[in-house]
């Protein structure tokens, strides 16, 4: 089975969003199944991927087909929400800084809640990549929604929304600068859950799945608000431990995100025992979190491969996104 990720030429505004006077946001893709777009054709390519053979993929797989089956039944349509991360220029991260800063005096002036003026990112300092302020911003972003959520039903004011989620995405930008220019692309997909689709709950097995590759994969997307404890080793973001408010992965979503860094393989940091030693040096036990524990385990589950890895690099893939900027449709064949 292949999971098959298009993207075309078209451009951008022939896609129906909620979400166009958003910006720093997420974007949304309806897919009306009377009007299929043709994906045959010379403006359209495909990023192809062969499903792994093991039980976790087959539940994602049966999550992803129930979901889309129950929202063909009620309104003949799939829903994506994603988001576009690619490696950014220093321009581009001076750009995110300004607007974080403008963003943070949006929130305090209206008196949504409350965001320290030390918070400010320094707009001018290239080497510094400033991961302790992004960290904090992200940890308010992640209280501030879900209060927001449990308050207003998920009904959240327009405004408030933007505002939000423009902190939560600035910082995904920001925190990709670590002081050179180096090539990155990462791409997050979630068909959006029907009302009457039940959430599966991961288990031990599925956890012992988990793995760091950098390049051409696709993954079970983390789908949840807050951070794990691997990520909050990848940024030391050794307040969120002491706060114990680390969030584990906890359910198969019918998620996925697209990665491709350079090395192709990991090396170096991401490995099992540079984590482990992270975890012992600030003493995380002492906060609730067992690290060996399979929940724990560094990385995503792999769903699949994308059968042209060893053709491309970065920088290739990059040159495919500028030349095929929208994203169409994700569809499933059997070859």
């Amino acid at each position: 089975m292949y999971v098959n990720l298009y993207f075309s030429k078209r451009p951008k505004e022939y896609l129906t969003t909620s979400l166009d006077n958003v910006e720093n946001t997420t974007n949304e893709r309806l897919v009306w199944y009377d009007k299929l777009y043709d994906v045959e054709n010379e403006d359209v390519f495909n990023f192809k991927y062969k499903l792994r053979d093991n039980d976790t993929v087959t539940r994602w797989l049966q999550q992803v087909q129930l979901n889309w089956g129950l929202w063909q039944d009620e309104e003949n349509i799939k829903i994506f929400n994603y988001n576009n991360y690619v490696s950014p220029s220093w321009e581009t991260i001076k750009t995110a800084r300004t607007t974080m800063n403008n963003v943070i005096d949006e929130v305090n002036e209206n008196g949504w809640f409350e965001v320290p003026e030390d918070l400010k990112l320094n707009v001018e300092d290239k080497a510094d990549t400033q991961l302790p302020k992004l960290n904090e911003l992200h940890f308010i972003f992640e209280n501030n929604l879900i209060e927001e959520n449990e308050r207003t039903g998920e009904n959240i004011e327009p405004q408030l929304f933007r505002a939000l989620e423009s902190m939560n995405n600035l910082v995904h930008v920001c925190e990709k600068w670590d002081g050179n220019e180096n090539p990155t692309v990462f791409n997050v997909f979630r068909m959006i859950e029907h009302d009457d689709l039940e959430w599966l709950h991961m288990a031990d097995d599925d956890y012992n799945r988990m793995e760091i590759f950098n390049f051409g994969y696709i993954e079970l997307d983390f789908g949840t608000i807050g951070k794990d404890l691997g990520t909050c080793f990848e940024t030391n973001d050794v307040e969120l431990v002491k706060r114990q408010e680390i969030k584990q992965q906890e359910w198969i979503r019918p998620f996925l995100s697209q990665k491709f860094l350079m090395p192709k393989e990991p090396v170096g940091e991401w490995k099992p025992d540079h984590y482990y030693k992270w975890c012992e040096d600030n003493e995380v036990t002492d906060y609730g979190y067992n690290y060996k524990e399979p929940q724990y385990n560094l990385g995503r589950v792999i769903l699949g491969e994308w059968v042209d890895r060893d053709k491309y690099d970065v920088s290739d893939v990059q040159r495919i996104l500028s030349e095929y900027p929208t994203f169409e449709d994700i569809r499933l064949s059997e070859e």
